[in-house]
C-alpha cells in the first residue's frame, strides 16, 4: 500500500534550474525531503538531490560538409540519502511537464513567440524510457534500509537534432515538478 505524505512534498524546481543557451549548460538542481508518513519512521529524514545535466554547447543547424546537427547527450546522477531510518521501504521519484507534456518536454526563452527547443530526461542508457510520473514514463524507485544509506540512479538528457528555428545565445529555460513518495 502506497502512503503519501499528509502535505505534498512536490518541490518546484527554481527559475532558471533547468537552462541552456547555446553555449550554456542545462542544469538541474532538485532538493527535497521524503516526508515520514508513520510515526515508526518520524526520527529518521531522506533528502534528494541531483547533479548539473550539463550538454555544452549544441549545434542546431546543418551545411553539407561543414557542420552537423547531432542529438547532445548528457547524464546527471540523483541521489537519495537518508539518515537514521527506523523501518525501511520503498520510494519513487516522479518528474511532472516542462514547458509542455512529460512526453514532449521544451526549454524556452522570455520573448514571446520564440520557437521552443525540444529535450527530455530518460532512466535508461538508451534514452527510450522517459522520465515521468508513472502514468506517462517510467519512475525512478528504489528501497530505503533502516539506519543510514545513500542509492544513487543516473538520468540521461538528451536534445534531439535538427532544431534549425532556434535562436542563437538565448537562455532556454523550464521549470517541473519533482515528486517524493515514500512507501513503508
Amino acid at each position: 500500500m502506497t502512503h503519501r505524505c499528509p502535505t505534498r512534498v512536490d518541490q518546484k524546481l527554481p527559475r532558471g534550474a533547468l537552462r541552456i543557451g547555446l553555449k550554456d549548460a542545462l542544469r538541474a538542481a532538485i532538493t527535497a525531503a521524503i516526508c515520514v508518513s508513520t510515526p515508526a519512521l518520524w526520527a529518521g529524514s531522506c533528502e534528494v538531490t541531483a547533479g548539473a545535466l550539463a550538454f555544452g554547447p549544441y549545434q542546431p543547424l546543418t551545411f553539407q560538409s561543414k557542420l552537423m546537427s547531432l542529438d547532445k547527450d548528457s547524464t546527471a546522477d540523483i541521489t537519495v540519502d537518508c539518515i537514521a531510518i527506523d523501518q525501511g521501504g520503498a520510494y519513487s521519484i516522479s518528474l511532472g511537464e516542462i514547458n509542455g507534456s512529460i512526453a514532449n518536454r521544451t526549454l524556452r526563452i522570455q520573448k514571446p513567440g520564440s520557437p521552443a527547443m525540444n529535450f527530455n530526461i530518460f532512466i535508461n542508457p538508451d534514452r527510450t524510457v522517459i522520465w515521468g510520473d508513472g502514468t506517462t514514463g517510467a519512475v525512478l524507485s528504489g528501497s530505503i534500509p533502516a539506519n543510514n544509506s545513500t542509492q544513487s540512479h543516473t538520468v540521461f538528457g538528451r536534445i534531439p537534432q535538427g532544431q534549425h528555428s532556434l535562436h542563437v545565445g538565448e537562455d532556454y529555460t523550464g521549470q517541473g515538478t519533482v515528486t517524493i513518495t515514500y512507501n513503508p
